[in-house]
């Protein structure tokens, strides 16, 4: 691959940013020069500028004994895989994901089988990790709700009724407000300039609250009393925040602040794992679609809900649930 390094750098830069993201890892081995260009993270600014970057699915990956990120390119139908997280540290099913630019932000990790408070960032250009701030609050547990905001500030509420916000560039926590009630279970969405948190209150019965970040205070919006069993997944998409349980789906309108039924599930799916919404909403889940147990990444159009698969895996049946946090990243 000697002739490689030969190539004026401006044509380097042209071939390396036409090729899809999940194999840049590969050119970096082509020689000193191809990596220095990927690294720099010059042709991936050009290629989202110009239009041409890619949307990619990122998840947690625990196969193999390995902590890592997954990504998943929809166009080409492949998953590439980063490099493990620093061994110290370890996934689980209560671990999130969230990307900022193109930096993938971790939390809810924990380090000798105990929570902990350690904030890791997965940076896509250098494909290498870091680690970040500690979140600012004691005893935080594994039950967060959090989300990301167009202004590279990442969300959490915690069970505790405590609440931060990280900002990515500076590296730093604060704290907000306290919310009116602790939380057991939650997920965390950002729409229109507010925090909003979906959290179990009771038994069936779940509560919609919001945080606006300017006027740093907390609204209590709508409870709901679910038709049978609690939601599995949410996802935000468009204004709206979906709810999918194992037998009906449920929309939020944040304008209107009310929940209605929006449709439901295919009935041979046993669970719904995570999702995330770019376009489509992309959900992991387990099921029976063939008469055996499969493991796959479900896609849908959120205006008519017509469900596909887009990645069957056959030897998962059981870890499904290291799978619960998904993102979008564009690279």
């Amino acid at each position: 691959m000697d002739r490689f390094q030969w190539l004026p750098e401006d044509i380097v830069e042209e071939i390396v940013s036409r090729v899809p993201y999940i194999f840049h890892n590969e050119l970096r081995y082509v020689c000193k020069m191809w990596k220095t260009i990927i690294e720099s993270g010059k042709i991936y600014k050009e290629r989202i500028s110009s239009g041409s970057s890619d949307k990619l699915v990122c998840f947690l990956d625990q196969s193999d004994d390995c902590n890592r990120i997954a990504v998943y390119d929809p166009v080409h139908n492949s998953v590439a895989k980063s490099p493990s997280v620093p061994s110290k540290f370890q996934f689980t099913r209560f671990s999130h994901c969230l990307c900022v630019d193109q930096k993938l932000i971790v939390l809810g990790l924990q380090y000798e089988n105990q929570p902990t408070g350690t904030t890791m960032v997965f940076d896509f250009m250098s494909c290498r990790w870091k680690t970040g701030a500690e979140i600012p609050i004691d005893k935080f547990g594994y039950q967060l709700a959090c989300c990301a905001s167009p202004e590279r500030l990442v969300y959490i509420a915690g069970r505790s009724k405590k609440a931060a916000v990280y900002d990515v560039g500076e590296d730093k926590w604060e704290l907000l407000p306290e919310m009116p009630h602790s939380i057991s279970w939650a997920r965390g969405y950002y729409i229109d300039g507010m925090f909003h948190v979906v959290t179990i209150f009771g038994t069936l019965n779940y509560l919609s609250n919001r945080c606006n970040p300017v006027a740093k205070q907390w609204e209590v919006l709508q409870r709901f009393e679910l038709l049978r069993y609690p939601p599995l997944s949410f996802v935000a998409d468009s204004g709206h925040i979906y709810s999918f349980g194992e037998y009906n789906v449920m929309e939020f309108d944040c304008l209107r602040k009310m929940w209605m039924e929006a449709g439901n599930p295919p009935s041979h799916l046993n669970w719904l794992g995570s999702t995330e919404s770019h376009n489509n909403i992309f959900q992991f889940v387990t099921g029976k679609a063939d008469g055996s147990p499969k493991f796959g990444l479900w896609s849908n159009t959120s205006s008519n809900f017509s469900w596909r698969w887009v990645i069957r895996d056959r030897s998962r049946t059981t870890t499904w649930s290291y799978y619960n946090s998904l993102t979008i990243v564009e690279i």
